[in-house]
């Protein structure tokens, strides 16, 4: 991982104990207040951060897809 939001959005969905498909989160649940981008760029790392197993989508709410993290992501983190 070389980006300080990819570190941040793990971050939080790790704080926000989004671990699973059940307890997965939208970007817009998720307290985005130290991240200063636009919902696109934030799709954009998210994609990024599931291309490197680190995210995995849960399921859909309404129409709006959610994430959470993976043990992979964990990993990453403590490193």
């Amino acid at each position: 991982m070389k980006d300080r939001i990819d570190f941040l959005l793990l971050s939080i969905l790790k704080e926000e104990n989004a671990t699973s498909s059940y307890l997965a989160m939208t970007i817009k649940e998720m307290p985005l207040q130290d991240i200063d981008r636009s919902i696109r760029s934030i799709q954009l790392h998210m994609k990024k951060l599931i291309k490197l197993n680190f995210v995995k989508e849960g399921l859909i709410e309404g129409h709006s897809r959610t994430y959470y993290i993976t043990e992979v992501g964990l990993k990453e983190l403590e490193v």
